[in-house]
């Protein structure tokens, strides 16, 4: 098995701030994808490569000889970015980012506004429900709502996502008013994203569950708000994204279901070039502001 560049940068922060804790806390990780990193990287090299105490750690032979190469890496990773950015001269750099609907227009869009205000950088912003080959589409930054991300990318919790129930105002009277239980939405017209498979299944922060089949469905979750717009029925939609005045103003929120992780990731291992350290610094913070009861 080849060793994973990211897990080896992971284990010579773990080395140089002298444990898991400190690595994960100057690389954005949580302490659990820091040791997991470095187990990943013994596996694939065969050896243990550090003695654990409750106090300290050290290296093993096979460890010492594996942070020689790391340091290696780590200076052929800064030479590049080094060489990169002297032969732009003069030329804006481009962020490319990619994010789902839900996100952009109420949060990411606001968020670039001032993250772009004062730096030379050119944006890309790929909208996209659905995941997006990190390499292929040269992202800089993805930022996905649940979905691990390539096992490859650096992958950190930026925010939450909480999700409610949902229906157009004349579709609720018309049914008889608001319900009184998630049960009694299973004779309602559904619509439902792609990816919430089939039947789909909501379950309430009190336990209750409910199993329904839709009725429509959508590739994206700007056409499932189309249609609750339009009175078709009940859907599952980020509260973020029903925040306009005409949204609260016609929709209501039948039943709060759950949150989900916002998670930002790239392949630029633990030291990212300043322009996506930056942004996902910035879209953190946008996120927390916009949800505050729902802080990272």
């Amino acid at each position: 098995m080849t060793p994973n560049p990211h897990d080896m940068l992971l284990f010579l922060e773990v080395v140089e701030t002298r444990g898991f804790t400190a690595a994960a806390r100057s690389t954005g990780l949580t302490k659990s994808a820091v040791s997991q990193a470095v187990r990943r990287l013994e596996d694939a090299v065969g050896q243990q490569l550090l003695f654990r105490t409750t106090r300290a750690l050290s290296l093993t032979d096979a460890g010492a000889r594996l942070l020689f190469h790391c340091r290696a890496l780590r200076k052929v990773q800064q030479a590049t970015l080094e060489d990169v950015a002297k032969g732009g001269g003069s030329l804006r750099e481009t962020l490319t980012v990619t994010a789902p609907h839900a996100l952009c227009g109420p949060v990411l869009v606001p968020a670039l506004q001032r993250f772009l205000s004062d730096r030379k950088i050119a944006l890309h912003l790929i909208a996209e429900d659905a995941p997006v080959n990190l390499v292929e589409r040269q992202i800089d930054v993805a930022i996905r709502v649940g979905a691990k991300g390539p096992q490859s990318a650096l992958v950190s919790r930026i925010g939450w996502l909480t999700e409610s129930l949902y229906a157009h105002r004349a579709y609720v009277t018309a049914r008889g008013g608001a319900p009184a239980a998630l049960s009694d939405l299973s004779g309602w017209a559904h619509i439902a994203n792609e990816w919430q498979g089939q039947p789909i299944v909501y379950e309430s922060p009190n336990g209750h569950m409910i199993s329904v089949a839709p009725e429509i469905r959508c590739n994206t979750v700007l056409d499932v708000m189309s249609f609750v717009r339009r009175g078709f029925g009940v859907a599952l939609l980020p509260d973020i994204a029903v925040d306009a005045e005409d949204d609260r103003r016609q929709l209501i929120r039948l039943f709060p279901i759950g949150k989900t992780e916002i998670l930002s990731m790239h392949n630029y291992g633990v030291r990212p070039p300043a322009k996506v350290r930056d942004f996902v610094a910035f879209v953190r913070a946008a996120l927390n502001q916009a949800a505050p009861n729902a802080r990272v």
